[in-house]
């Protein structure tokens, strides 16, 4: 780089800004579903549960005491990626085996 004609302090802000690059995660997916269908399926499995749920709610208020309505849908085992790729907020959805 030095050969090139870049500064000290260029050089050290592309180093800077490559090793950045190179610290960052791996994206896992949008909004990481798959974390989301791995958490579901082992809380099923795990505690034996028959199913799960999930609520998706921007809170404006307090969280405990603010009311509002929710709509439920259920859906199977098969369903789970479409679901949480389709989430609505003020929507129950519950994730059965």
């Amino acid at each position: 780089m030095k050969r090139k004609g870049w500064s000290d302090a260029k050089i050290a802000r592309a180093l800077d800004g490559k090793r950045k690059a190179n610290d960052k995660p791996a994206k896992r997916g949008p909004d990481s579903l798959e974390l989301w269908t791995d958490v579901l399926r082992d809380l099923c499995t795990d505690l034996k549960l028959s199913y799960g749920g999930l609520l998706v709610r921007a809170y404006s208020n307090d969280v405990a005491t603010e009311e509002f309505a929710a709509s439920r849908r259920e859906v199977t085992g098969t369903d789970s990626w479409e679901a949480l790729t389709s989430l609505n907020e003020g929507e129950l959805v519950i994730f059965r085996e």
